[in-house]
């Protein structure tokens, strides 16, 4: 901060003086420099001064101290509610999976239902189309007729009961 405001002043003295010659509007820069005149005691010669100096040390060191300690309190809170955050993300995946296996065991259930009564349905239709081949295979079934009750034509013929030929 001094710099700044020795810039300031420097600046301000320039402004001051003008364009020009400047023999007339001289300023001395030891004068803006230091308020403190030669020959006279430094400030931290004096007891006062001392026990000033000495108590605002004091509140600083407090001040530091509280502060440090305040970050801490900070750096804890912000890991805290991570762990907070982390945790109700936990809890809401875990929530989601639940209920995800859930309806995935609903579903399968449903899915076992409809395989079972499937599988039902099919059973009964193979069913009915053996009745159905065993009716039609009977109707087409011829007996051996007249002539094969003679014993030649019988060993000639291989009479026996058996099927029209098929399409």
């Amino acid at each position: 901060m001094p710099s700044r405001r020795l810039l300031a002043l420097g600046f301000a003295a320039l402004a001051i003086a003008g364009c020009g010659t400047a023999s007339e509007h001289t300023i001395k820069a030891s004068g803006l420099l230091s308020s403190w005149v030669q020959g006279q005691q430094s400030l931290s010669s004096s007891a006062a001064f001392l026990e000033i100096d000495q108590r605002a040390e004091q509140l600083a060191a407090r001040r530091t101290a509280a502060r440090q300690q305040e970050l801490v309190l900070l750096a804890a809170e912000r890991l805290a509610a991570k762990r907070h955050a982390r945790s109700d993300a936990l809890r809401r995946y875990q929530e989601a999976r639940r209920a995800a296996i859930a309806a995935y065991h609903v579903a399968l259930h449903k899915a076992a239902l409809a395989k079972a009564r499937q599988e039902a349905a099919l059973a009964e239709a193979r069913r009915k189309r053996a009745a159905l081949l065993r009716a039609m295979l009977k109707a087409r079934e011829v007996k051996p007729g007249q002539e094969c009750s003679m014993a030649v034509v019988r060993a000639q013929f291989n009479c026996m009961t058996g099927h029209l030929p098929g399409r």
